[in-house]
């Protein structure tokens, strides 16, 4: 099966379910290619051996095109943050995908 690449916006916890999830069902049409984070958080190069991109360049890197997006954000102040950068990520042309 020829899966979607997706790029998921964060790199925490929520990322990493996200991940694992994407990554062991078999019936998931998706395959991450990078994680995002805004500049001032990323900490290292890689998340899970993949590229971390931060937002500001992203879709010069990975284009809405070719790459639809997953926001794996916390819950804090009220899902407030994980809205902002899904509503980011819609602005810059991805379309949202999640996992159920």
């Amino acid at each position: 099966m020829n899966k979607k690449k997706i790029i998921i916006f964060g790199t925490g916890e929520y990322a990493d379910l996200a991940t694992y999830y994407f990554h062991n069902d078999e019936k998931c049409e998706y395959e991450i290619a990078a994680y995002v984070s805004d500049p001032e958080y990323i900490t290292n190069k890689t998340h899970n051996n993949l590229p971390v991109i931060s937002s500001e360049v992203v879709e010069q890197i990975y284009p809405p095109s070719n790459y639809d997006a997953h926001v794996a954000l916390s819950y804090r102040k009220l899902n407030q943050i994980r809205e902002e950068k899904y509503h980011l990520m819609k602005e810059k042309g991805y379309k949202l995908v999640s996992y159920v």
